[in-house]
């Protein structure tokens, strides 16, 4: 049983991770020497919506290619932030009941898995739609930063 609620929970860590990778970098990012030559903040769009956005430089052009589509990544990440809390809570009721239903958790479990599926397929479309618009030196700091993001590294043993 025990082994079981370790699953569950790395599970639930994992996919919250997800989650809050991709919040974490939209708003951990601001304006930084990471400028291309010749550009000052000043010429670049500061996108409210996307401070890493602001980190890479991007052009007033490049924002307004990627700001709606962002826009939309945004409210489809809330949507399914909404549904892994939701599984989240309902898997935390049937373990705090007297006689939980190890089926019924189980399918929460899928549905949390199914929802990490689709945060991680939301997250590739985003990075692959920022390729087609960011320059490639935009395109290596982006991947570089996302490499220093290693969600997992927080869960490794320190050595």
């Amino acid at each position: 049983m025990w082994n079981k609620l370790k699953l569950l929970l790395i599970i639930l860590s994992l996919t919250l991770n997800i989650a809050f990778l991709v919040s974490w970098v939209e708003y951990r990012f601001r304006v930084s020497s990471l400028c291309t030559a010749g550009e000052t903040p000043s010429e670049v769009t500061l996108t409210q919506g996307c401070p890493l956005h602001s980190k890479l430089c991007v052009t007033k052009e490049q924002s307004q290619q990627l700001e709606p589509e962002f826009a939309k990544f945004r409210q489809q990440h809330r949507e399914i932030c909404r549904k892994v809390g939701n599984n989240r809570r309902e898997i935390i009721e049937l373990l705090a009941s007297a006689d939980p239903n190890l089926q019924t958790i189980r399918l929460k479990q899928e549905e949390i898995i199914t929802c990490q599926r689709k945060m991680q397929d939301l997250v590739i479309e985003q990075l692959q739609l920022q390729k087609h618009v960011l320059t490639s030196e935009q395109q290596k700091m982006l991947f570089e930063l996302i490499a220093k993001l290693d969600g997992c590294a927080s869960h490794q043993e320190r050595r």
